[in-house]
Order: C-alpha cells, then structure tokens, then sequence
C-alpha cells in the first residue's frame, strides 16, 4: 500500500498487526516536513480499498479521486472511503495523523449483507462519529488484543460497513426473516470452538459450520446464547486459562498458546484487565487455596 503512494515528505507510520491477515491497518503519525503534504496514487496501484479517519491536524484537507475534488477543514472524525482501481490525492497538513485500514475489494460491501448488492460510492472527507468511534475500537483491540480478537474485530467491521452502506449508499435494511439456529446446528458451532479454541476463529469460520451467513449468524447466535460469538469465545478462553493455572503444570507461555494467543505478553495483559491479576498470581493464589 504505503510503498505505491507517492509521497512530497516521507511519512512516519506505525503498523497494527491484524488477525489472519484479512486487512491492513496503519496509523499515519505524520510525515517529515512543513506545511502541506500531497499524497497520490494511480488507479492501477489501488489494489485495496481504503477507509480513513482523521485522528489529529489543522487546516485544510483536499482529495481528489474519481474526477471529484472535495474540501474540507480536518477534524478528528472526519472519514474517507477510496474504492481499489481510482487515481487518488490527498493534499493535507503535515501535522496531520490518520488511522487507515486498507481491505479487500469489496469487503465492506460484502460485510453488509443487510445491504447486499448495494455499492457502496467513493466518500471524500464526510464527518462520521460512529464511524470514527468503531474504527477507534478496532485500533484498540490490535494494540491490547483480548481473548477473541478476530471475532471482535469481524464484528467491528461488520458494523462499520453496516454504518457506511446505509448512510452513503441511501440503502434501507431488508425486513428481518425467520432463520434460526438449531440445537443441532448450535452444538455444532460449540464443538468446533472447542476442537479449534487455540487457533484464530473468524466470524465466517463459524457461519460456515452453522451454513449461514455471517450476518445472519451473529445475530441468530445471540438470540439462541444470549452472548454474541466474541463473548462467547472469551468466556471458554477465559474459562481454560484458570483450570490451566489452577492446575499449575502448564508453562505461562503454552497457557497463551493455548488459549489463542501469538505471545505471552498479549495474554498476560488480557488476562489481568479481565481478572485484576496477572496469570502468575492467579495461579499462586489458586494453589495456595
């Protein structure tokens, strides 16, 4: 992404891990320079879609993409949404900061299954709260993820595009139907969390058991729990982290694995946001009592 855009001054980013690799997220934190900045690329190098977010700067900003040309004052919920294959620039302060995710084409789209069909059009700098608020909760759970991240983050950008496509894309939702989940189908689902709770679980990977959509499941899922599938994969995960330090034979390091998590360190800071202890009081304590 970053290494096809042209730039006046070098920028300074930061890049956000994503589970599985389904979407690139980057935090602009500027660029080396004064005054204004021009960024551009050619249609045939905007291979992903982009959405954006202002997140810090002053002045003006001006995008051009599509033969369009809009103009605004930055601000922090300021959002853009670039479609892959349209030449494209940006002209803004240097000063300014930027959460970005780059998708795949037509992810968005294809996450509003409400909306299904629906095109979703280039927007070039429109003030959105809950845009902007959604994509500073997916920023958060990269940088401290918890014990679901994938299934939260599926959920963060399900609803993101449901938020998009309705408000840009003047599309009204479909009537809800009577699909439901079965108890055959629900103890399917279960089974396969607990055959794979150790691995990445993605929104669609459960769908597919459940032989629905992603859309349709999630809500179905909590009609027949009462949790949605990310609370209900951080209740199990939770669940096998304190019978793994109870027991107190696992290393901490295999407890992560164990549990979903790439390294320790993720899963001791989880796991103390959501306990109050670290692992390793909580498995000192459990074996003292």
């Amino acid at each position: 992404m970053y290494d096809r855009i042209g730039w006046s001054a070098q920028p300074q980013v930061r890049v956000l891990p994503t589970p599985n690799g389904a979407f690139r997220a980057i935090r602009h934190l500027g660029s080396n320079a004064k005054g204004t900045v021009i960024a551009s690329s050619l249609a045939d190098n905007n291979r992903w879609d982009a959405l954006l977010v202002n997140r810090a700067g002053e002045g003006r900003l001006e995008i051009r993409s599509g033969g369009r040309t809009h103009k605004n004052w930055q601000h922090r919920e300021l959002i853009a949404f670039i479609p892959s294959g349209m030449d494209t620039q940006f002209e803004f302060n240097a000063n300014t900061q930027a959460l970005q995710f780059y998708l795949p084409p037509g992810t968005l789209q294809g996450a509003s299954e409400a909306h299904r069909g629906t095109e979703l059009p280039p927007i070039l700098g429109e003030r959105n709260r809950r845009v902007a608020w959604l994509m500073g909760l997916v920023e958060h759970e990269l940088r401290a993820p918890s014990f679901g991240t994938s299934l939260l983050v599926d959920g963060l950008i399900g609803a993101i595009a449901q938020t998009l496509v309705s408000t840009f894309a003047g599309a009204a939702p479909g009537p809800e139907d009577r699909i439901t989940l079965t108890r055959a189908k629900l103890d399917r689902v279960i089974d396969y969390i607990e055959a794979h709770i150790a691995e990445p679980i993605a929104l669609n990977d459960l769908a597919g058991v459940a032989g629905l959509s992603t859309y349709h499941f999630a809500r179905v899922f909590k009609a027949s729990t009462g949790d949605t599938p990310y609370q209900f994969l951080r209740r199990r995960r939770i669940a096998l982290a304190t019978r793994l330090l109870a027991e107190g034979m696992v290393p901490l390091a295999e407890v992560a694995r164990s549990c979903g998590f790439a390294n320790q360190a993720h899963f001791t800071a989880a796991f103390t946001r959501e306990t109050g202890l670290s692992p390793g009081r909580y498995r000192r304590l459990a074996r003292s009592g």
